[in-house]
């Protein structure tokens, strides 16, 4: 696999691996800047730092300062590339189905970008309308017509480009795994392909077109545990060689990765615009591209905003300030995970149960934290910012207990406390299921379970419910979670049961 070096953004200063020493101090030779950002979500506002501390980071305005300033540093030719996920993920883009992100990642001179499965969110016909306003090509080699088996024509599988005499190629893809994730209506009729198979035509028309440097942007990326990294960009990379790409920028699992797969550089720059890919690749004639790779943070108080991006946020931003300013509760502390507690996810839980007067409710986890104190509708959005459709379904006992252990170390629960034993084959780990009424879950009842529409549609692999009977509730899941937190009473006092017990 190579040496490689991985990080999050806890601990990322600058973060530079070096596949060569010394070529840059040869005379002729061809430097190229790749800046790579992936999964910005939306994130067109600054927010602050994950990691703590006060400090603001990213932001369409200051991650333009950023990749201006990464250029001018540089003195070369410079590429700014996107592996995907661009627009969904906070009010400001949602309100207008990703159109604000679109006309900021114009303004930060995209030359290309990966379709991520969160593209697909709003429909086929949302994306084709974004594809069209946008003035960089967004890419996908791997998606099929599932009758036909040819590409649609919105799924444009690369791009080449002359800069400055230099032939360009970028080649795109998403996640194969997006017929499980995304909302299954929005990808009927589409398959996605795995692997280097999936593109072997598009890596051939690239190679005849014979371009100088070849860009895979991979909606497709990599986790690492220590030195060890896997991932379906990992997997492909070694089905690839140097002949096909020069360089991957990858996203999709939120992280930050610089590494090497089988001679392929591959640069994963974290989430919601707050780090910066920087792919340095230098070229003497007659040599295959040679790479440093960092990933720095993109803190605001390092850089003046963009006004030009500003100035453009503004005309969105006066429309859902009011909102997104709107107080809705006061936290007692900050929902926190430990000791195998979810608190935010519990939170959310409860939220859906009593919005559907529910026996059991399941969902996922927040896409972001919540602070102690005030709590605005922003705040809120911005942990569920799907717009899912809160569905009551009516389940067997058999068929909710099969549910359950499928779930298990995957959703939040309300209504039920779990006994499982994680030695037990899976299918089996479930040893006790008590309801909040003190009963045990019998096999032969029946129940009704809260869920978000894409669960109940069978996603994310819960085809268990597709085909039950269900009762749409009128409501969105973020209007549930707004709802229960507004009623109780303040300051919200954070639920800490513990709901799946191991034996272990």
């Amino acid at each position: 696999m190579g040496k490689l070096i991985v990080a999050t953004l806890a601990s990322v200063g600058v973060l530079t691996w070096a596949l060569f020493a010394g070529l840059r101090d040869r005379q002729e030779v061809v430097h190229v800047r790749v800046l790579a950002m992936t999964d910005f979500h939306g994130a067109l506002e600054s927010r602050p730092d994950p990691r703590g501390g006060g400090r603001l980071v990213g932001g369409a305005a200051v991650l333009k300062a950023a990749m201006d300033s990464a250029e001018a540093q540089c003195d070369c030719l410079t590429l700014r590339v996107d592996a995907g996920d661009q627009m969904q993920g906070t009010l400001p883009s949602n309100l207008f189905y990703g159109a604000p992100t679109v006309e900021a990642l114009n303004l930060l001179g995209l030359d290309a970008a990966a379709i991520g499965n969160h593209e697909l969110d709003w429909s086929v016909d949302t994306l084709r309308q974004r594809i069209a306003e946008a003035q960089y090509p967004w890419l996908a080699a791997n998606v099929f017509d599932s009758v036909t088996g040819r590409r649609p024509e919105w799924a444009k599988p690369y791009h080449i480009t002359d800069l400055s005499g230099l032939r360009v190629a970028y080649i795109g893809v998403v996640t194969s795994t997006s017929k499980q994730i995304i909302y299954p209506p929005r990808v009927a009729g589409l398959t996605f392909g795995h692997g280097r198979e999936a593109i072997e035509d598009v890596l051939a028309e690239v190679r005849a077109e014979r371009p100088d440097l070849t860009i895979l942007t991979a909606h497709a990326g990599v986790t690492c545990d220590g030195d060890t990294c896997s991932g379906e960009i990992v997997s492909m990379a070694r089905e690839l060689d140097l002949d096909d790409v020069d360089l991957i920028v990858a996203g999709h699992p939120h992280s930050i990765v610089t590494m090497e797969v089988n001679g392929i550089p591959i640069i994963q720059a974290g989430a919601n615009g707050a780090a910066l890919g920087i792919a340095d690749l230098f070229r003497r004639d007659g040599e295959n591209w040679r790479a440093e790779l960092s990933v720095r943070p993109v803190y605001a108080d390092e850089v003046t905003p963009d006004a030009s991006v500003l100035e453009m946020l503004s005309s969105y931003t006066r429309t859902t300030d009011s909102l997104a300013n709107r107080m809705i509760a006061t936290l007692e502390h900050a929902p926190v995970r430990r000791d195998g507690v979810n608190e935010l996810g519990n939170i959310m839980a409860d939220a859906l149960r009593e919005a559907a007067q529910a026996d059991v409710a399941l969902t996922g986890n927040g896409r972001a934290p919540l602070p102690a104190g005030p709590v605005t509708y922003g705040m809120l959005y911005a942990v569920m910012p799907f717009d899912n459709q809160l569905m009551r379904v009516t389940i067997p006992g058999r068929d909710l207990r099969l549910l359950l252990e499928q779930a298990l170390g995957r959703m939040n629960m309300s209504g039920v406390r779990i006994t499982f034993d994680p030695d037990l084959d899976a299918g089996n780990r479930i040893l006790y299921v008590q309801l909040t009424d003190g009963g045990p879950l019998a096999d032969e009842g029946s129940y009704t379970i809260a869920v978000g529409n894409f669960f109940a549609e069978g996603g994310g692999g819960y085809t268990i419910l597709r085909d039950l009977p269900r009762e749409d509730m009128g409501m969105k899941s973020i209007d549930a979670l707004v709802a229960y937190l507004q009623g109780a009473p303040q300051p919200f006092a954070i639920p800490r049961s513990r709901r799946v017990v191991s034996l272990n």
